[in-house]
């Protein structure tokens, strides 16, 4: 058997890579070009298909946080009332969205930044290790086409930023150049900062020299307190804000599940609570168990790193 040659290699690897975001884009492309040209009720059927309850507009999520710049700009207490959106949505995320309303956000604003957040979803994609062959990059196509993300896509929900900060974060983590590691903590720490839980991406710095790890860790945890202090009552408001109900409408998140089949089945909701907990000390026990395997160095050895676009 011929062997392949490293250009092809090369092409190979790029294409496998590109598939996804490629997949992905071509998609939202053609749903979005039916509600552009006015086939509304074709487009809400392909989004019902899918397994998602379109929104009353595209873009809704990043409509609600422009509102929010908007009268935040004017001098409202976006946490107490919100006259800049039709719907009244609170402001119910970390305050340091809030910066943004320096920026002279209108209603105008809500297309451009709704197709830039899931532009750069796509894009941050790139930066993930490709599948190594044609299933695995079937696998990784179906993930970017299922329901949480087209959920997520039809919204512009915050999370696709998120995602979008996270991915350039890891890349960057594994470069040998110092200061590229430390710019993707930065990353990951500017996405805990308005998201919450991606400051669980801080471990990656666990990977560092102690001194390196030590002096990350200390201006984190500096930065971190000083944020909380400044922002605490603002920070409370907020998370008395974070909406709830049922696990069968317009949310997706890890208490879907446990909490969701409780629900359906019409049981209390501490079995549900009972359930989400027993997952995740089954995950933990999961993780003990790779973790401690003899194969996982060889199992790490053998991931597909991020060979193809370098950063120098």
């Amino acid at each position: 058997m011929a062997e392949t040659s490293p250009i092809t290699r090369d092409r190979n690897a790029l294409a496998r890579r590109v598939a996804p975001a490629a997949t992905g884009a071509v998609a939202f492309l053609a749903v979005a070009a039916l509600y552009m040209a006015g086939d509304r009720a074709l487009y809400m059927r392909i989004i019902e298909a899918w397994g998602v309850r379109p929104a009353l507009f595209p873009f809704f999520d990043t409509s609600a946080v422009l509102s929010w710049l908007r009268c935040f700009r004017l001098g409202v207490d976006v946490f107490a009332t919100n006259p800049c959106d039709p719907l009244g949505r609170l402001f119910n995320y970390s305050p340091l969205w809030l910066a943004a309303s320096v920026l002279p956000v209108t209603t105008a604003w809500t297309e451009p930044v709704g197709l830039t957040v899931v532009l750069g979803f796509l894009l941050s994609m790139l930066l993930l290790p490709p599948g190594r062959s044609l299933r695995e990059v079937a696998v990784i196509v179906a993930g970017t086409l299922s329901t949480a993300v087209v959920f997520a896509a039809e919204r512009a929900n915050a999370d696709l930023v998120i995602f979008a900060l996270a991915a350039p974060a890891a890349a960057l983590a594994c470069r040998d150049r110092t200061e590229l590691r430390l710019a993707g903590y930065g990353l990951a720490f500017l996405a805990g900062l308005l998201k919450f839980y991606p400051m669980t991406l801080m471990t990656l710095a666990t990977r560092e020299r102690p001194k390196l790890f030590l002096l990350v860790a200390l201006v984190s945890v500096a930065v971190l307190v000083a944020f909380v202090a400044i922002e605490q009552r603002d920070l409370a408001r907020a998370l008395a804000l974070i909406p709830a109900g049922s696990y069968f409408g317009d949310m997706i998140g890890a208490k879907m599940l446990p909490a969701g089949l409780a629900q359906a089945a019409q049981l209390p909701d501490s079995v549900g609570l009972y359930a989400e907990l027993a997952l995740v000390v089954s995950a933990l026990a999961l993780g003990g168990r790779i973790g401690s395997g003899a194969t996982l160095h060889a199992d790490l050895a053998a991931l597909t790193g991020a060979s193809y676009f370098h950063f120098t």
